[in-house]
């Protein structure tokens, strides 16, 4: 995997973060109506934030260590999945030595450059396990025939058997397993 870049809440976060000000109130809420946004962090106190809800904000609340992630982080980590679970509105602070850089929404994961490099891990583990399969000597041969043994019990299986036409076999044969 060394062609893949793991990523971390650096490279998905947004910056340009908005905070919220007791005398700019009324634009703080015309801003959350728009973006659709329900936390914003606090001006006056750097550790607190303020939920959005119902056309009103809440009284500042210190940010939880539930809801901060470390900027260099990986975005795949298991711990952050549990993170996001205690956090009703799927948003994390994202923290670098004790300072808050930006926000990270659940959404962000559907930023392009996260799906190419899950799609890039995926393409790596396919050509290690096609390596694997012909190191052991594994043919497309061995393929059909599990195919075809798992068909009789599993429609899935034989639907998918079923998909290779004349063509797509003779393609087969002429090029490596």
């Amino acid at each position: 995997m060394d062609r893949l870049h793991p990523l971390t809440f650096r490279d998905i976060m947004a910056t340009d973060l908005f905070y919220h000000d007791p005398e700019q109130e009324q634009a703080c809420v015309e801003l959350c109506n728009l973006l659709k946004v329900d936390y914003l962090p606090c001006l006056q106190h750097a550790d607190h934030y303020v939920s959005y809800e119902k056309g009103k904000f809440s009284d500042p609340q210190l940010i939880d260590e539930k809801m901060i992630v470390d900027a260099g982080m990986f975005i795949f980590d298991p711990r952050v999945l549990k993170k996001f679970e205690h956090n009703a509105h799927n948003v994390q602070f994202v923290y670098q030595y004790g300072r808050m850089l930006g926000v990270v929404h659940i959404s962000d994961y559907n930023k392009s450059s996260v799906l190419m490099n899950y799609y890039g891990y995926l393409l790596d583990f396919e050509q290690r396990l096609r390596s694997l399969l012909i190191l052991h000597g594994v043919t497309n041969q061995d393929m059909l025939d599990f195919f075809k043994r798992k068909g009789k019990k599993d429609p899935y299986f034989l639907k998918k058997l079923n998909s290779y036409d004349e063509r797509d076999l003779r393609e087969m044969e002429m090029l490596s397993p």
